[in-house]
């Protein structure tokens, strides 16, 4: 099953998607929020996935920094196109939603639409190569969800 992390980052593929069907000239400053919010999340899950804790940012670049070098989710083309496209991603989290005459291309969004497809299917088969382990592997007795095994528990 995906994590809860792309589940959120595939719904904003989705609304990104939405909001590129539409034709009012600010649909596109809305899909490129989601489509940040996707690579964002996407970017999150993989940390998340090698224990790398992160602090509350919307900084793509920062993001792609803190990947250990030795990362396998991501292929080098995406994570170079990440890099290319992340300081405009950053802009987008805040701008297209807030600035006042803010546009986007929507060439440019649908550019960095892609992108996040890439991005999410690549961690979509990192995850689902996974093992899945059984409820019960962890205690949350503790009210904190610790990653305990059940066997050292007996």
């Amino acid at each position: 099953m995906p994590s809860e992390m792309y589940r959120l980052a595939a719904f904003d593929l989705k609304n990104a998607k939405w909001n590129m069907t539409q034709a009012d000239d600010v649909a596109p400053r809305f899909a490129a929020y989601h489509v940040q919010q996707c690579v964002e999340k996407t970017l999150k899950q993989a940390l998340r996935l090698y224990g790398v804790n992160y602090t509350k940012t919307h900084a793509i670049l920062e993001l792609v920094d803190m990947l250990p070098d030795t990362q396998e989710i991501f292929s080098q083309s995406v994570l170079d196109l990440i890099e290319l496209r992340g300081s405009r991603l950053t802009d987008w989290s805040a701008k297209s939603r807030y600035a006042e005459g803010y546009m986007v291309k929507r060439s440019t969004v649908e550019q960095a639409l892609e992108l996040a497809e890439l991005a999410l299917s690549e961690l979509q088969t990192y995850e689902s190569a996974l093992p899945t382990l059984p409820d019960n592997v962890y205690d949350t007795s503790s009210g904190f969800g610790t990653a305990v095994p059940d066997i050292l528990l007996e």
